[in-house]
């Protein structure tokens, strides 16, 4: 039974891309883990160059799927996946060679139930490394308590970023959102968060990012839609909290920063603001959103909330005025 399984969702890919990060992956100094490549119903170009890599190395599979997304690709691979420890990685990405050693041994060493280290973002248009922003702690290990959850849950660490225990994936039932939400690792790294006991620190860049302009995370700022998952994802954080007999409230609370975050790119005041009111009268949210830091946020829900009471009130006038008419 392998240490690690490396999960590796693939759809459609450009060869060179993905046998670079195959590659990258065999290449590994750490050795005692397997490749599951999970083929998500890509065009026969890419099925081939999946099976061309596993054929060089006993320690990759590969799966071909239907396309179903990557939240389901991932949760495929999850239930495929024979490691202690589990760890993703994207198709068109690579990495450090001693990304799973030093993850391994920093979970190991200190006992942790998952064990993250730091990336950066290789922009392909510009031929640039960005480093993406995540908070260095200075120190390499810590008990999870309410103030600390509170400040994971403020920076996002991605999939590949973090090695996680399966045996905390297993005991908590953590997946990925599979109802085409695009924020589906989000929810993982929710629920890690809060179901985790002990996360460890691997303060070094040691996984690359691809990224490319007309990408999901690239074209963001036109594709504004995909940002009304955000509620796809309160809902699910919700029905699985209810389930666990965690406090709904507590958990949309200390996420509250991300759930609102979609306000900066969507365009449509009106509809963000019907919605958030939903959850609002649905889970007596209004004493978190008057905590919410973002100021606009705070603006476009009460003082909305003010101007229908006051045209309410006028309304009542004009009506009692009338009958006395």
């Amino acid at each position: 039974m392998p240490q690690i399984s490396v999960i590796l969702p693939v759809y459609n890919i450009k060869e060179a891309y993905l046998t670079k990060a195959v590659n990258s992956v065999l290449a590994q100094s750490f050795e005692d883990f397997e490749l599951l490549i999970v083929d998500d119903g890509s065009n026969r170009e890419t099925a081939a160059v999946c099976d061309a890599l596993a054929a060089t190395d006993k320690r990759v599979t590969v799966f071909h799927n239907f396309n179903q997304g990557p939240g389901k690709s991932r949760n495929f691979g999850l239930s495929k996946a024979q490691g202690e420890f589990v760890i993703f990685m994207d198709h068109d990405d690579w990495v450090e060679k001693d990304w799973l050693k030093k993850l391994y041994e920093s979970i190991v060493r200190n006992q942790a139930d998952a064990a993250f280290c730091y990336a950066d973002e290789y922009v392909e248009e510009e031929g640039a490394f960005h480093e993406l922003a995540a908070p260095h702690f200075g120190f390499e290990a810590v008990d999870l308590d309410d103030a600390f959850r509170d400040k994971m849950a403020s920076v996002f660490f991605a999939p590949w970023a973090k090695l996680v225990r399966m045996e905390v994936i297993k005991k908590h039932n953590l997946a990925f959102a599979e109802d085409g939400n695009h924020f589906d690792d989000v929810l993982f790294h929710i629920f890690l968060n809060e179901y985790a006991c002990r996360f460890a620190f691997v303060d070094e860049i040691l996984y690359h990012h691809r990224l490319f302009a007309n990408s999901i995370t690239g074209s963001s700022n036109q594709n504004t839609d995909m940002y009304f998952d955000v509620f796809k994802t309160i809902e699910s954080a919700a029905a699985k909290c209810k389930a666990d007999g965690i406090s709904v409230k507590r958990i949309i609370d200390r996420n509250m920063n991300f759930f609102c975050s979609a306000n900066d790119i969507i365009k449509s005041r009106k509809e963000f603001i019907k919605r958030m009111r939903f959850y609002i009268k649905k889970f007596g949210l209004k004493d978190v959103l008057r905590k919410q830091r973002n100021r606009k946020i705070r603006h476009w829900l009460f003082t909305a909330d003010k101007k229908k009471g006051i045209l309410r009130i006028c309304g009542i006038y004009l009506i009692n005025r009338q009958k006395k008419h």
